[in-house]
């Protein structure tokens, strides 16, 4: 499965949050994975080279970027998905397929299966291996007439890097670290696609000024590790 749309970040309050989802709540339905309308977690393993190439294209503020992620949604570590997602400006691709592993498997052994798709392709372009994992809490809306729309809430964005020694024990996993930064925000990101509604406009406009380059990845990796900066 793959989607494009145009991708736009905003570090906003709490309260900004609040009411922001008082507005959409008439005319957006809440994601299938928001149980009985609560957030749900979301748990990305992140590949990359050695040398971190693809966090540092985000880091160096490059205009085309790739990331390479497993992930699994609120405790159901059976079933993953092996994603690429990549961006040139504002637009962004995103692609993924399932994996038949559970991610205990995967975070231990790096067992990573033969992937006809782009992960498989960037995974052995960049010689890629585990390097961090994030988690975040999200509460997502999705607009019933037009696919492209989506708003999405995340908050207590925390994560670890990852090595081979971090791997033997799955409860490693568990020990995440908030990202500071954000730890008092929230990060909401508005996709859509070429036709936007006046009311996603009317949004953006006024949220302008909360306008942010985020990736919750390289964030976490320049939090985490002492020597990676632009």
């Amino acid at each position: 499965m793959t989607m494009s749309r145009i991708e736009l970040k905003f570090k906003i309050s709490h309260k900004q949050a609040e009411n922001l989802t008082l507005l959409v709540k008439s005319m957006l339905q809440t994601d299938s994975y928001c149980i009985e309308g609560t957030p749900y977690e979301v748990t990305s393993l992140y590949y990359d080279s050695s040398n971190f190439d693809m966090a540092r294209q985000s880091i160096e503020g490059q205009e085309q970027k790739q990331k390479l992620r497993i992930r699994y949604y609120n405790d159901d570590s059976n079933k993953c998905f092996a994603e690429v997602k990549k961006k040139n400006g504002l637009k962004s691709e995103k692609s993924r397929v399932p994996i038949l592993k559970d991610f205990k498997t995967l975070f231990q052994n790096n067992d990573l299966p033969n992937l006809e798709s782009d992960f498989n392709y960037y995974y052995h372009l960049y010689s890629a291996n585990p390097s961090a994992i994030v988690r975040y809490s999200r509460m997502a809306y999705n607009c019933p007439y037009n696919s492209q729309v989506r708003l999405t809430f995340d908050r207590n964005i925390r994560g670890r890097l990852v090595n081979s020694s971090s791997r033997k024990s799955i409860s490693e996993e568990i020990k995440l670290r908030p990202l500071s930064m954000y730890e008092r925000s929230i990060l909401l990101e508005i996709k859509i696609g070429r036709n936007i509604p006046n009311w996603i406009a009317h949004i953006i406009n006024q949220l302008n000024s909360y306008k942010v380059t985020f990736s919750k990845y390289s964030l976490s990796l320049q939090s985490l590790h002492p020597h990676m900066t632009a």
